[in-house]
């Protein structure tokens, strides 16, 4: 077997063309790594890193402290992942079998690129988008305003922070989520009650696994579709 010099020799040219991407690696993901010791330091901006005292452990006193603000961070945290478990993660399937009950190709794509936009804008213009629809001086509040309602208090409320916020994720990224979904769906749901068997893809469920989500997903809507078009 040829040494790791000779190797290294014979394949220069391939090794001189990986250098700046592997020392684009080093400096953007590995260097700035260094950085994580100020979670050990008093950390002045004007002195740096390096001329900062040490402080030990009494920058994670707060997490056993009882912290109010700590407690109130990890309480929204925990909330929050759990809302987008429930809510977020199944969107986009729901989605995807949705436009994979649509008949028209033309209808289909045409959804496919409108449902995708949100997700290339910033969550700067979200988070403004939302604003003036249902901020103070928004849509919604100005419409109410013409009819002689009363208006309400949405985007200021603490208490709907954690319905806003999940309903922003699900209206930015779940179109663009259908990509890991669509190839999984069924061609079409005329396929469906032609034939109402479903079969897994090859690998879904073998050697005693059992068959994914998204699988599952797909088998129950085309059961469906087998039943109602009976």
């Amino acid at each position: 077997m040829p040494g790791v010099w000779h190797r290294l020799t014979r394949d220069r040219v391939l090794l001189l063309f990986a250098l700046p991407g592997a020392a684009l690696i080093v400096a953007f993901h590995y260097v700035p790594l260094l950085g994580n010791v100020i979670a050990f330091k008093d950390y002045q901006p004007f002195l740096g890193i390096g001329s900062s005292d040490w402080s030990g452990w009494s920058n994670f006193e707060v997490i056993f402290n009882g912290d109010p603000a700590f407690l109130r961070a990890l309480q929204n945290t925990l909330i929050l992942t759990s809302l987008q478990s429930v809510f977020v993660f199944p969107a986009p399937i729901l989605l995807a079998l949705l436009l994979n009950s649509l008949f028209s190709e033309r209808i289909k794509r045409i959804a496919q690129s409108i449902l995708y936009l949100p997700h290339f804008m910033s969550w700067v213009i979200v988070v403004a988008l939302f604003q003036q629809m249902l901020g103070g001086s928004g849509l919604l509040n100005n419409y109410l305003r013409s009819h002689d309602l009363a208006t309400l208090n949405i985007i200021g409320n603490s208490e709907l922070f954690h319905v806003l916020l999940t309903s922003q994720i699900i209206w930015k990224d779940t179109g663009w989520a259908t990509i890991l979904f669509w190839p999984r769906c069924p061609r079409s749901t005329r396929s469906c009650t032609r034939r109402p068997v479903w079969t897994a893809p090859a690998g879904c469920g073998s050697s005693g696994t059992s068959p994914c989500l998204v699988c599952a997903a797909s088998s129950s809507c085309c059961s469906f579709c087998a039943w109602a078009t009976r």
